[in-house]
């Protein structure tokens, strides 16, 4: 079968389902495809990059718990589970979500620099919770 420019050829059927796997001379190619019933194909390389592309983009912009990132997109695309399971998923989004989120600071004034740098990634219920520093009598940051 000729798809995209690749060759693929069977590695089976089950369901009515035919399952596909690249193989084109001389090149490397790691693809595969999936054809259903009505003919419809289903990439899995091109499947696996946009759910991964997803659970990084949600994972560095959502304080949301990270499991249920990827629950909540692989309720969205069912397939992409098949290939790129939690557990190859969890390290990726880890770092993505490192790369993002502030050292924990060892003061309280470290901790309200950090509050007024990421005013608008800190929220509860899409409320902000820090709001501005406070002083005492002596001008000094509480």
């Amino acid at each position: 079968m000729d798809y995209n420019g690749f060759k693929y050829k069977s590695n089976g059927k089950k369901n009515g389902v035919c399952y596909y796997v690249c193989s084109s001379p001389n090149m490397v190619c790691k693809g595969s495809l999936k054809r259903t019933n009505d003919g419809t194909i289903i990439e899995y390389d091109r499947l696996k990059y946009n759910f991964r592309q997803h659970l990084l983009e949600r994972s560095t912009s959502e304080t949301t718990n990270l499991r249920n990132i990827y629950d909540e997109e692989a309720i969205r695309t069912p397939d992409a589970t098949r290939v790129y399971s939690w557990h190859t998923a969890e390290s990726s989004m880890r770092k993505a979500k490192a790369k993002n989120t502030p050292v924990l600071p060892t003061t309280l004034r470290g901790l309200g620099e950090t509050l007024d740098e990421y005013r608008q990634k800190y929220k509860c219920g899409n409320h902000q919770f820090y709001q501005e520093w406070i002083f005492d009598d002596q001008g000094n940051v509480i």
